[in-house]
């Protein structure tokens, strides 16, 4: 949903002495990885170190995708999935850090970001595909929710194991490991010496190395959610990362509100409305967490979330389906918005 006006189209600098116009390199290599599309775009470089640059940059991620996705019968997640209530499993030392990094943010968000909402996130698909769907009770929202939360899980850091105290929990890192993916790309590409970089993950997902070539901030806009190509929410990005987290509840036989995919860690239901929360921070974890922790959390409790730890910028953009796409920015933190 988070979409880059400029990107990997040549750039050209004025050069003093020839008079004319020089066009810089750009290289841009993408790839399909952890269920959506990643682009790198590097200015300045030749196809040559690009190729080898964008390689390992799509070899790290597939390989964390191999350790962190549920979706994936053989990785580290899903092992621990099956595993964890029967025997402590044991972790390596990424893992630790990404089970170490997920306490510290569900401790931050006082529990919005939950990493163990695997049973919910699998009622509510399996419901909702289901044509004779009804309006499950409260009573069996609450038995589900029972078997959720990161209280159900018993870390060990020092043995380095993970294990589940109720039979049912199950984990799904979501959006952290796309964050996590990002963040070691970063970490990778500034070890190599790159100064300007634009990466999109999904389009909801983009993080920037310094500036663009014209030596202004990357522009960043926020699609609208029924206009594609229209902005609602412009950022000027330099050595960033923007995450949006989008609700729109849509039944494509009516275009009628349903129930969006976002799940309430608090109340077991879906998050309503037509909605867009964008992050912006210098951590890609923190945007990806927080854009979709702060959605769960009301407004009136956000600010007193964030504020102290929280350096960066976030806005959330409520859409009418009814009035023609209108929308309106309900919330705000953050300076320059």
């Amino acid at each position: 949903m988070s979409r880059a006006f400029q990107t990997a189209s040549p750039v050209k600098n004025h050069s003093s002495d020839a008079g004319r116009d020089k066009v810089m390199d750009v290289f841009h290599y993408g790839f399909f990885a952890m269920g959506t599309r990643f682009e790198l775009v590097v200015p300045g470089i030749d196809a040559v170190e690009g190729q080898s640059l964008a390689e390992t940059v799509e070899i790290l991620i597939q390989t964390l995708e191999a350790k962190l996705s549920r979706f994936d019968e053989a990785s580290n997640i899903s092992g621990i999935n099956r595993r964890a209530f029967h025997e402590p499993v044991p972790l390596d030392e990424e893992l630790c850090e990404v089970f170490s990094l997920c306490s510290e943010y569900h401790e931050k968000t006082k529990g919005a970001f939950d990493i163990a909402m695997l049973p919910l996130i699998r009622f509510w698909k399996e419901a909702q595909q289901d044509e004779h769907f009804a309006e499950p009770s409260c009573e069996k929202i609450n038995s589900v929710l029972d078997a959720c939360g990161m209280r159900h899980l018993e870390l060990d850091f020092n043995r380095q194991t993970v294990r589940f105290h109720h039979p049912l929990a199950a984990i799904d890192l979501g959006g952290f490991g796309k964050g996590f993916a990002v963040q070691k790309t970063l970490q990778y590409l500034r070890y190599e010496g790159i100064e300007s970089a634009f990466i999109s993950f999904g389009e909801s997902s983009v993080c920037v190395i310094g500036n663009h070539p014209t030596g202004k901030p990357w522009p960043v806009g926020i699609d609208h959610l029924f206009e594609g190509g229209r902005s609602v929410q412009n950022f000027d990005l330099t050595d960033a990362s923007l995450s949006t987290s989008g609700n729109a509840p849509v039944d494509n036989s009516s275009h009628e509100a349903r129930h969006g995919h976002i799940i309430s860690p608090f109340t077991g239901y879906p998050v309503g409305g037509y909605r867009l929360l964008s992050v912006v921070s210098e951590s890609p974890i923190d945007a990806e967490t927080l854009s979709t922790a702060l959605l769960v959390t009301d407004c009136a409790e956000r600010d007193k979330l964030i504020s102290g730890w929280f350096k960066g910028k976030a806005v959330e953009i409520e859409f009418s389906f009814e009035n023609g796409g209108n929308f309106e920015h309900i919330w705000k933190y953050g300076d320059e918005l």
